[in-house]
């Protein structure tokens, strides 16, 4: 990682053998090498241009031994439909490479991601109405439950796991739905319901 005063700039392997590819990232746009035989090998896309983000990561295994870790951050836009950055890395690379994912998306979260979660509560907030990822918010709760109960903000609970998260209703458990991190939206529903929960009864996450 190279940086610059607020800029950053990395170059991420694309396969065990594979060049690497550059990814710049800066408060006002990002920039990634997704076309290597291109006269233009580098996408720009700004920050007015960038609807949602989700990421993930997988461990690649050989013969039952973990070996390497899969990165992947597909970024959706409203100009060039679905920017998809991807790398990985191979035994010592693993570490600085996971650590190089932390803070890719830890910038994207502050600097790209925070603007859209506050778009998102000031359209709850005028219209008292929002769905994401299958679920239905409203002034008194939220809807995810299977059998199309609502369950209040008080009851409204969030679990965090490594690859999913999963909301439930803290008095009835069996009222919850699974929601995985690798999905469009998902990222926004997990800010935003943890936010409504906290200013309409302190939404309970673990």
């Amino acid at each position: 990682m190279e940086a610059a005063g607020n800029h950053l700039t990395y170059r991420l392997a694309t396969g065990l053998l594979g060049s690497k590819r550059t990814l710049r990232l800066s408060p006002a746009y990002l920039e990634y090498e997704n076309r290597e035989f291109d006269e233009k090998r580098f996408t720009r896309v700004s920050k007015e241009d960038i609807l949602d983000i989700k990421h993930s990561m997988s461990w690649i295994i050989w013969y039952r031994f973990y070996v390497g870790c899969d990165f992947r951050i597909d970024i959706r836009t409203r100009e060039n439909g679905i920017l998809k950055i991807r790398f990985v890395s191979y035994f010592g690379q693993n570490s600085t490479y996971q650590d190089a994912y932390d803070s890719i998306t830890d910038y994207m979260w502050e600097h790209y991601f925070s603007d859209i979660e506050e778009a998102y509560m000031q359209e709850f907030a005028e219209k008292q109405d929002l769905r994401l990822c299958g679920v239905w918010l409203t002034a008194d709760g939220a809807y995810f439950a299977s059998d199309g109960q609502l369950t209040e903000w008080p009851d409204v609970a969030v679990k965090e796991y490594e690859e999913y998260f999963a909301l439930y209703n803290r008095r009835n458990p069996e009222q919850n739905k699974r929601i995985e991190f690798d999905e469009w939206e998902s990222h926004i529903l997990f800010s935003v319901i943890s936010l409504l929960g906290q200013k309409n009864g302190q939404t309970e996450t673990e």
